[in-house]
């Protein structure tokens, strides 16, 4: 019998928030490669990708809510039947361990990058960091994206603001042809697989969220309030990655290279900032993954998120960069049989 919990629309919001501003997200490097490379046309995409997290983000909860699910399991038996729904859920673990790698290797990056210091610092204060958390359940992850959500659109708002500020937006700019291949041909193909590779993450820890809620009006109000902050700091970044191109093309951690030029003390708050949004989707995909592993083969789920990490730990050391623009988009892929299930799921009833 799966516990209810009295969760408020904020907690859900920053959930959903926590669980997408990862390595990718908070860096610039996914808004970089999804949508500032194809010009002014990837704020379209942005448009486009904010509705999708606000619309399928409130089914996944609405659904697990229905069905009172435990875990993402439970929802894609739900949606794809019992055979094909336990082959994408096997698919989706494999790709939750594949982010495990993505945020350990960005939280390396950030340490050897802009810290000087080896990037095995990073990697395993991140792991230990996630134990602690984990050891409080799902209650840790809650509170530490309350804490530390709001941080985040702070330092985005405070640093695009200022970005755009300084180096003006001009129409020149804002017209300039796309400066580097994406992930896809089109910006419309890369905004579809934006919205379904994080919304199919993202799923790991809503469907437990939507499972566990006492009431349906706080997933629904969150869903969208999420997306519209998601939406709103996803045009910020892209427009101040347009305004330095190209020379942020060079940079593992574009958000980073934009305050370079300012005291260290600025550098030092943004870069713990960062190395904590990065800590929550973290969390939020090792849980995820850690309680299907409970649900199939028992022990708790700290005991499943000690032998994660010391697994992912061994293949952390790929560029985070080429984690992103290969593994993501592949997921990407996987994630619009998602979408198109959640459709004829709702249209049907």
């Amino acid at each position: 019998m799966v516990k209810k919990e009295n969760f408020s629309t904020w907690q859900i919001a920053a959930t959903y928030i926590g669980t997408m501003v990862g390595a990718g997200f908070a860096s610039g490097q996914e808004t970089l490669q999804f949508f500032s490379s194809y010009g002014t046309q990837g704020l379209w995409g942005i448009l486009l990708a904010t509705f999708g997290f606000g619309f399928f983000g409130m089914l996944v909860m609405r659904f697990a809510w229905q069905i009172n699910a435990s875990s993402h399991a439970a929802l894609f038996r739900l949606l794809f039947g019992p055979l094909l729904g336990s082959f994408l859920d096997w698919l989706l673990n494999a790709f939750l361990f594949s982010t495990l790698l993505i945020m350990l290797a960005a939280s390396g990056a950030v340490f050897e990058e802009h810290l000087g210091l080896s990037r095995w610092w990073g990697i395993l204060l991140a792991a230990l960091l996630a134990l602690l958390v984990l050891f409080f359940g799902v209650r840790g992850i809650l509170a530490a994206n309350a804490w530390l959500v709001p941080l985040l659109i702070l330092m985005v708002l405070g640093i695009s603001l200022y970005s755009l500020f300084y180096h003006g937006l001009s129409w020149e700019v804002m017209a300039q042809p796309p400066a580097s291949p994406g992930v896809a041909p089109h910006w419309l193909l890369a905004s579809l697989l934006y919205l379904s590779y994080n919304l199919i993450l993202s799923a790991t820890i809503l469907a437990p969220l939507g499972g566990q809620s006492q009431k349906s009006s706080p997933l629904y109000l969150g869903a969208w309030l999420g997306a519209l902050g998601i939406g709103l700091l996803t045009v910020l970044i892209a427009l101040v990655v347009l305004v330095h191109f190209p020379q942020i093309l060079d940079f593992e951690i574009p958000i980073l290279y934009i305050v370079k030029p300012h005291p260290f003390f600025i550098r030092l708050i943004v870069i713990l900032v960062l190395w904590t949004e990065i800590f929550t989707t973290m969390i939020a995909n090792l849980f995820g993954l850690a309680v299907r592993l409970q649900d199939k083969w028992g022990k708790p789920p700290l005991f499943w998120s000690f032998i994660l990490l010391a697994a992912a730990i061994l293949f952390s050391h790929y560029p985070f960069s080429l984690l992103v623009e290969t593994l993501y988009p592949l997921l990407g892929y996987a994630g619009l049989a998602f979408l198109l299930a959640l459709s004829y799921h709702f249209l049907k009833n």
